[in-house]
């Protein structure tokens, strides 16, 4: 019999079985577990293999979402009034200049062995392009190492920018030609527990 008390009076009285006799009264059983399958956590969707991005035939083996601000080269128009010498007046005309334009951006970069590539907002495509494939756009001389990345992509015939992505900060820059560039942070895509 198992006998518990509460304040000096008998709570309850239960029988109990032969094996829990003579043990101490705060001893607790012992279960046995050893018929019970071993427990194997499931992988995290993103992590199988079947959801991995595969690109021609590559498996991506990085992919970065990055959030930042961008600037490039754009026309500017508009109606002025400006000093005409030779009539000695004022004339009401139009104008054209090149100014430079900055924006929020995000963008994407994905990477394999060898090879990548890099999705450009709408507002870092300018008029004169190379039209990339659906919105990304090849890189080319990757270079992946264990702090930095470095890769460039044809965005026309005279601006061919530069993007390095430094792994230790998630910091990612994009420079090209004049105006034209990006700075902004990487997260990677999927549940890694370090940067990437």
């Amino acid at each position: 019999m198992t006998i518990a008390t509460m304040n000096g009076r008998y709570d309850s009285i239960t029988p109990t079985s032969p094996p829990d006799c003579r043990k101490p009264a705060n001893a607790r059983p012992v279960t046995d577990y050893s018929d019970r399958p071993a427990y194997r956590p499931d992988r995290p969707s993103a992590a199988r293999d079947d959801d991995q991005p595969v690109v021609d035939g590559q498996p991506v083996s990085l992919g970065l979402v990055c959030f930042g601000d961008g600037s490039r080269d754009g026309i500017a128009s508009g109606t002025s009034w400006t000093w005409n010498s030779r009539r000695d007046r004022y004339e009401y005309g139009r104008y054209n200049e090149t100014r430079k334009e900055q924006f929020d951006a995000s963008l994407t970069v994905q990477t394999w062995d060898g090879g990548g590539r890099i999705r450009l907002p709408k507002s870092l495509v300018p008029p004169l392009n190379s039209r990339g494939s659906d919105g990304w756009w090849d890189l080319s001389d990757v270079v992946v190492e264990p702090d930095t990345i470095r890769a460039t992509y044809r965005l026309n015939g005279l601006n061919k920018p530069k993007v390095v992505i430094d792994r230790r900060t998630g910091r990612i820059t994009v420079k090209g030609f004049s105006d034209y560039g990006f700075r902004g942070t990487c997260d990677t895509i999927g549940h890694e527990p370090r940067r990437f």
